[in-house]
């Protein structure tokens, strides 16, 4: 028969996240983050930039839908003597730090302006995160996924998609054994075939830098140009 024994009054009701914090894959993701995006100070109320990841990623494991959730989680995450939680305040500046603006291509014969947001360093460490871990390997091939995905949103900078009913974005992901390795802002109203050309030289790229070649690619009748092929 099991025993069962009362550890602690103050148990909390997230204690399951421990489980994800201690494992030894999620260990090195976090030493990777602060390797690759730089050293932040993590004294006089000052966070890393592994800590401010961590904040976000926990509180998504444990139903957060949006950065204000964090906030919901300070109280249980405090109580931990290895973890320390940032406000969603400082998520945001600390995220905001690894943004970049928004990249404006015009279109040969329309000369309208579509935008990108082509973060090539964050896409780098999704690379290098991913062969960490062992999701890939470095000196075998791939199979290499692209697809855009309409998100519906009615944001200040959304457009009308091609969908012609909808108002939102269409990023454009890539996967590399069915494991996201490059992720693309595109605005909604962007033709799908419009400079992808490029997006997957960038994806591309980014997986020969690390020494992971692509054996096959998988791509949908919205990749069909010959420019692409």
């Amino acid at each position: 028969m099991v025993k069962v024994r009362v550890i602690s009054e103050r148990a909390q009701r997230f204690g399951g996240l421990n489980l994800v914090f201690h494992s030894k894959e999620y260990e090195k993701i976090l030493e990777l983050c602060d390797k690759e995006l730089g050293v932040r100070s993590s004294t006089g109320g000052g966070y890393s930039y592994s800590e401010v990841i961590n904040a976000l990623f926990l509180s998504v494991l444990s139903g957060g839908t949006c950065v204000e959730d964090i906030n919901l989680l300070v109280p249980e995450l405090s109580q931990s003597p290895y973890i320390k939680a940032p406000s969603a305040d400082s998520v945001l500046r600390t995220l905001k730090k690894l943004s970049v603006e928004d990249e404006l291509v015009k279109a040969r014969g329309s000369g309208i302006n579509y935008a990108f947001n082509r973060n090539s360093k964050l896409n780098e460490l999704l690379v290098k995160g991913t062969i960490e871990i062992g999701l890939l390997e470095r000196g075998k091939a791939c199979d290499f996924d692209y697809d855009n995905q309409i998100i519906r949103t009615r944001k200040r900078d959304s457009a009308w998609t091609y969908k012609k009913d909808v108002m939102g974005y269409a990023p454009g992901i890539a996967f590399a054994n069915g494991h996201p390795i490059s992720i693309e802002g595109r605005g909604g109203n962007a033709p799908v075939i419009f400079d992808q050309a490029r997006t997957l030289r960038l994806a591309y790229e980014a997986l020969l830098k690390e020494g992971v070649k692509v054996k096959r690619s998988r791509m949908d009748a919205g990749s069909y140009s010959r420019e692409v092929i």
